[in-house]
């Protein structure tokens, strides 16, 4: 993060001249007259009213101090987990226990080559190695839309959506727009079934 102060000028550094010209002229029209006290009074109370009137000129004209901070934010990484019941369906527990170990090691490479990791499910308090796949509905597009939220105005690199695609909530992420690139890892079964035999 690096700090850098500027002194701006909105107006010519020719207006200080004007100012001093403004203070000198304001002092003379006030103190030429004759006036009831000594001389040498007019003459302070003349350079009292220059000062001031010339400093309230500089003010109205005053340069503006510019303070421009620059942060440095690494790139940041998400991995959007489909932790629903239809993957627990279609992989059993070692290969889903594999595939967060897999996840945690891939997390672990990136962060050491200087990449933001995040890890993220329907349920965002579970951690990564506390995921049972469980969760009742699959709004894929609620779930990328909370990471374009909470990444917004921030280095949002890409969004790594592990999932075997099936939602049962919410739109198709497929019609929607996101500000961010999504990979997608496909998992699950992708045999076609039959809704209903007769």
């Amino acid at each position: 993060m690096t700090d850098k102060l500027n002194l701006v000028f909105p107006h010519s550094p020719l207006y200080i001249l004007l100012c001093i010209l403004v203070g000198a002229a304001y002092a003379f029209l006030l103190y030429q007259k004759k006036a009831p006290w000594s001389k040498t009074l007019n003459y302070v109370l003349a350079g009292i009213r220059f000062v001031f009137v010339t400093l309230i000129c500089f003010l109205l004209l005053a340069p503006v101090v510019r303070s421009v901070q620059n942060t440095l934010e690494k790139p940041s990484l998400v991995f959007a987990i489909d932790n629903s019941q239809s993957l627990a369906l279609m992989k059993d527990t070692a290969s889903l226990q594999q595939l967060t170990q897999r996840l945690a090691a891939i997390g672990d490479k990136l962060e050491k080559k200087g990449v933001a990791v995040e890890m993220t499910s329907f349920n965002t308090q579970e951690a990564l190695a506390q995921l049972r796949f469980t969760h009742e509905s699959s709004n894929l597009s609620q779930l990328l839309n909370t990471i374009g939220n909470n990444y917004e105005n921030r280095n949002l690199d890409k969004v790594v959506l592990v999932s075997d695609g099936i939602h049962n909530q919410g739109i198709s992420p497929i019609y929607q727009k996101y500000n961010f690139p999504v990979w997608t890892v496909g998992l699950g079964d992708t045999t076609l079934k039959k809704d209903l035999k007769v």
